[in-house]
């Protein structure tokens, strides 16, 4: 039996509690084994709604659970993870998995020192409609011109401590590296610029040039309505439209719309699954710390250029 538990329990460490919660009652191997928050009343309303434990302090957690995802905001990804990694305990850490290049690599070093899992919280690599235009685009093999994601909210007190790249444009950096790695077997950027409000805050556009000689251009936005996350991807047969809320993808041509189709699902039960697929059968995550890593490099140059301006 796999005892996992939460850290955070927030909006997102909420929705893990409930994955792990019903995925329990399907699976007698898998236990939601309690969750922890630094604000001790949340997380006991919690355990409450999901027939759990709540734990007194982070010690109490690790020393009770097998597996666990930390949920907490970003700027507590370091510590928490670093202090469950050294104590063995693979961990489903959310996206960004941390705030600086030193800090990402000691997390990774840490995994790879206590041989455990360290997967990183990337849930749109998990959309279904993302799944069926990979599968598209290996199966085609087109020529890829340009990306265009679009990845809009309006106002919101749910993530503060973060500006609105690592909090959202983090996700298509991620998305579009996956997209090109598709069709040319790897993502390399040479040139990344961007603009933005207030030091990209809350707006932000970021423009990245990769070496297969594609452009992408990644607008996002916590001021803006309505909420929208699309892709569009120029290629050589058309252009393919995706919608990451919706969860459809067509192929747009000059003789008409083509839909693709796409298998519907819940994008983060699917994260959850994985992560609990590679501890049960050891096996390496699809989202590791090494492939977020290289998609925060992209973002840092971006966030670079915007405090330039």
């Amino acid at each position: 039996m796999i005892k996992i538990g939460v850290i955070g329990t927030g909006v997102m460490g909420t929705y893990h509690a409930k994955n792990y919660a019903a995925i329990a009652e399907r699976d007698e191997n898998v236990v939601l084994a309690g969750v922890f928050d630094t604000i001790p009343e949340r997380a006991l309303k919690i355990a409450e709604e999901y027939g759990t434990k709540a734990f007194s302090s982070l010690q109490d957690f690790a020393d009770n659970v097998d597996a666990a995802s930390v949920v907490c905001p970003t700027v507590f990804h370091y510590e928490t993870g670093m202090f469950l990694l050294q104590k063995g305990i693979p961990c489903l850490i959310e996206k960004p998995l941390a705030t600086s290049f030193e800090d990402c690599e000691n997390l990774i070093k840490a995994a790879d020192n206590a041989g455990v899992i360290m997967q990183v919280g990337h849930v749109e690599l998990f959309n279904p409609a993302l799944t069926a235009l990979i599968n598209f685009l290996r199966d085609k093999k087109p020529v890829l011109y340009n990306a265009s994601s679009f990845r809009m909210s309006s106002a919101s007190g749910r993530i503060t401590d973060v500006d609105v790249t690592e909090d959202l444009m983090i996700h298509d950096i991620y998305v579009i590296r996956e997209i090109v790695k598709s069709v040319y077997g790897e993502a390399v950027a040479d040139s990344v610029s961007a603009s933005g409000f207030d030091e990209g805050k809350d707006f932000a556009t970021a423009l990245i040039h990769f070496t297969s000689n594609m452009y992408a251009s990644c607008c996002v936005s916590r001021i803006s309505s309505p909420r929208i996350r699309t892709l569009d991807l120029f290629t050589d047969i058309g252009k393919l439209h995706l919608d990451f809320i919706a969860q459809t993808l067509h192929l747009c041509q000059d003789d008409g719309v083509t839909d693709i189709p796409v298998e519907k699902a819940f994008s983060l039960e699917l994260e959850i699954k994985s992560f609990i697929d590679c501890l049960k059968n050891k096996k390496e995550p699809i989202c590791n710390g090494r492939e977020a890593l290289e998609s925060m490099e992209i973002l840092w140059r971006a966030e670079k250029g915007l405090k330039a301006k």
